[in-house]
């Protein structure tokens, strides 16, 4: 079968296959003769598609960066208010975290990677701005549409749901609530946070 792939459909078992020895095994312990094997592929196959085990995690990374931006720049686009549109984007992230664990354990060995090596944090740093700007595109439009309360620091605002987005997903890879106490995390916790956004809240010095 795997004859009749396209390399296309080649280069996506190979990181999915990589995604996966790197949550079970750690990147360092990671073996490209594993990843070839469970993706089904020789060692020279991977190699056509990449020269090293560490192109392959960068490629995983910025695959995950540009599945999230993709996803928030179209949130921008719904109809509702900022507020639900940010809490319908944290559910959704999260019930597809839910079913693909592999992804938010991922995002604990990117965090392991980032520890060991510099550019792998700056990396993420900049996964980190972006993801801040486009958070922080939509509550500017909230309080311009004085949905949002007019004195809301965005940039604080924007920081603050991110980092907790981020702490989600570390926990959903860490299996620390079971999935109704998530549900309830990001409905009614979510909106006991982003009431502190809303016109009327309270005064901030």
């Amino acid at each position: 079968m795997t004859l009749h792939k396209s390399q296309d459909e080649r280069r996506r078992d190979i990181l999915e296959a990589a995604r996966g020895r790197f949550v079970s095994d750690g990147y360092s312990r990671a073996r490209l003769n594993d990843i070839a094997q469970d993706a089904g592929l020789s060692k020279g196959g991977v190699y056509f598609h990449f020269k090293s085990k560490r192109e392959i995690f960068d490629a995983l990374i910025d695959e995950d960066f540009e599945q999230v931006l993709v996803a928030l720049r179209a949130m921008r686009g719904l109809t509702g208010s900022v507020t639900d549109r940010l809490i319908s984007f944290a559910q959704a992230g999260f019930r597809s975290s839910i079913a693909n664990p592999i992804r938010p354990r991922f995002f604990v060995v990117m965090g392991e990677m980032a520890l060991a090596h510099d550019d792998v944090r700056a990396r993420l740093q900049e996964m980190h701005e972006a993801f801040v700007g486009e958070v922080r595109a939509i509550l500017i439009e909230g309080v311009a549409k004085k949905q949002l309360r007019t004195d809301l620091d965005t940039d604080t605002a924007a920081r603050l749901l991110v980092t907790l987005m981020d702490g989600v997903r570390a926990a959903v890879a860490g299996d620390f609530h079971n999935q109704n106490q998530f549900e309830r995390l990001l409905a009614d916790g979510g909106r006991l946070l982003t009431e502190g956004f809303l016109p009327g809240g309270p005064t901030l010095d």
